[in-house]
C-alpha cells in the first residue's frame, strides 16, 4: 500500500470522526483517556475556562506488557489526574 493510499485512509477516518459539534458548557466533562496527554491538557485548559465545574477521567492500564503505562507506573487517569 503506497504512502498515499495510506493518507487518503487516514483522512477517511478523521473524516468519519470529525463530527463538527459545538462545543457547549456542560455539568461534567467524561474523559476517556488515551496515550495522549493532550487529551488531560486540553480537558484541563477547558476546565478552566469555565465549560464545566467537573472533570470524570476514566482510564487504567490497557495493557498488561503496555510500554507507556509500565513507564507511567500507574493507570492513565491517575496519571493525568497528578497534574
Amino acid at each position: 500500500m503506497s504512502s498515499e493510499d495510506v493518507d487518503k485512509l487516514a483522512r477517511k477516518i478523521w473524516d468519519y470522526h470529525h463530527l463538527n459539534h459545538r462545543l457547549e458548557r456542560a455539568d461534567c466533562f467524561f474523559i476517556l483517556t488515551s496515550h495522549d496527554v493532550r487529551v488531560a491538557d486540553y480537558a484541563a485548559r477547558l476546565f478552566f475556562d469555565g465549560w464545566a465545574p467537573f472533570i470524570v477521567v476514566s482510564g487504567g492500564i490497557s495493557h498488561q506488557n503496555d510500554m507507556l503505562a509500565v513507564h507511567w507506573g500507574m493507570p492513565e487517569a491517575e496519571f493525568f489526574a497528578r497534574d
